[in-house]
């Protein structure tokens, strides 16, 4: 199956990319989940270049949770990624400052300040075994000092612990199924 055969591609040309970084790599994403088999590939690219370059920068700004349940899985991801490719939460692993955004919703790497690939390709089983994404791999140092300062100020305002989500502000399948009223906050159906 020739999806197959360009999603495996995909995959080496994103996993080369991180793993040819030398002094930095910047990540955005909503989340990781850093137990798929197929993320774990490309956490081991970031592996692969720190292993070469023990001083790498490495920085990732993930999304904020939106169920109470998420925040058990997510404890237990953060444990993972520290465990299995030693990012730490704080020095490594942050979460956008909800503050300031809605979501965190870009899919952004910027490596070495000199090349930036922006995608719809989140980190998951999904996003990157079996969903159709776009993404454009630019080297262009110019755009990747766009995209880096746009990380540092993110960064900057960024939680450097899991932020447990309110109650009042998720929504849960189990309560919609049960035909209830669940309060909601505009902006987090807007322009998603």
């Amino acid at each position: 199956d020739s999806g197959k055969h360009l999603r495996g591609d995909t995959l080496k040309i994103v996993f080369d990319f991180l793993a040819s970084a030398t002094k930095s790599i910047l990540i955005e994403q909503q989340y990781i989940r850093s137990e798929h088999e197929e993320v774990e590939k490309l956490l081991n690219g970031i592996k692969t270049a720190r292993d070469k370059n023990p001083d790498l920068d490495v920085r990732i700004i993930l999304g904020k949770l939106f169920g109470g349940k998420e925040y058990a899985k997510e404890r237990k991801n953060i444990a993972n990624l520290k465990k299995a490719f030693g990012l730490t939460l704080g020095e490594n692993i942050r979460y956008i400052d909800v503050r300031r955004f809605v979501h965190c919703h870009n899919k952004l790497i910027v490596v070495d300040g000199e090349a930036a690939l922006v995608s719809s390709q989140n980190w998951s089983r999904t996003g990157i075994g079996t969903n159709r994404e776009a993404g454009v791999l630019i080297r262009f140092p110019e755009i990747a000092h766009y995209y880096t300062d746009i990380f540092e100020s993110d960064w900057s305002t960024a939680s450097k612990t899991i932020p447990k989500p309110k109650k009042a502000e998720t929504i849960t399948p189990e309560a919609l199924a049960k035909g209830n009223f669940v309060e909601v906050r505009a902006a987090d159906y807007q322009e998603v």
